[in-house]
């Protein structure tokens, strides 16, 4: 027989989910995505993403920043470690960039999601 949950248990799994659910710390935060579909027409690496990364990315995921051990400098740095899967989840749980880091614009997050969902092409 297995022992029943007590109420103190319960309401820590419960505050477990929420935290997930909502994307941990700092996540949650005025977080406007959901899981998109690849637009059409797909947003282009070259002509709007690329910069996007360069922008608001590479400062902490390039040579010398915090987070040089996942590099985003080329689309090649991004495809061949397959960093476009975590690198979406990040975005739609609002957890990158950093709050305290300089923000894209919404619809600038928008384009970088949805050029993920299309499978990050090196387009």
């Amino acid at each position: 027989m297995r022992p029943r949950p007590t109420a103190v248990a319960r309401l820590l799994a419960l505050s477990a989910l929420i935290v997930i659910g909502c994307g941990g710390p700092g996540g949650g935060r005025d977080c406007p995505f959901e899981t998109p579909v690849c637009p059409d027409p797909q947003p282009s690496y070259t002509g709007e993403v690329g910069a996007i990364i360069q922008t608001y990315c590479v400062g902490c995921h390039g040579p010398g920043g915090q987070e040089a051990n996942r590099p985003f400098g080329t689309w090649q740095d991004i495809n061949s470690h397959g960093y476009a899967g975590p690198m979406q989840r990040q975005l739609l749980a609002c957890l990158m960039p950093p709050a305290d880091a300089p923000q894209p614009s919404d619809a600038q997050k928008q384009i970088l999601i949805g050029w993920l969902t299309c499978g990050a092409p090196n387009n």
